[in-house]
């Protein structure tokens, strides 16, 4: 998706929080303790609702409660 196709989609995108996404061992079926990515909450006045983002990443960028954000080269799952 284009940074145009985002704004068209979602409006204006406010961090709102994140959570930690934990890596899960096939073998035992069960969730470990190491975080393999973060997913983002981003608040949506165009839809009325949250935007959940898997990021790829284990540590949260410096983001401000509630700071507009952006999307660069976002990819559709």
């Amino acid at each position: 998706m284009t940074k145009e196709q985002v704004k068209e989609a979602f409006g204006e995108l406010r961090f709102m929080g994140a959570d930690n996404c934990y890596r899960y061992d096939k073998d035992s079926k069960k969730k470990t303790e190491e975080v393999e990515a973060l997913k983002l909450h981003l608040g949506s006045m165009k839809i009325g609702n949250s935007v959940d983002i898997r990021l790829e990443a284990t540590e949260l960028p410096k983001i401000e409660p509630y700071a507009v954000v952006e999307l660069e080269e976002p990819v559709y799952a």
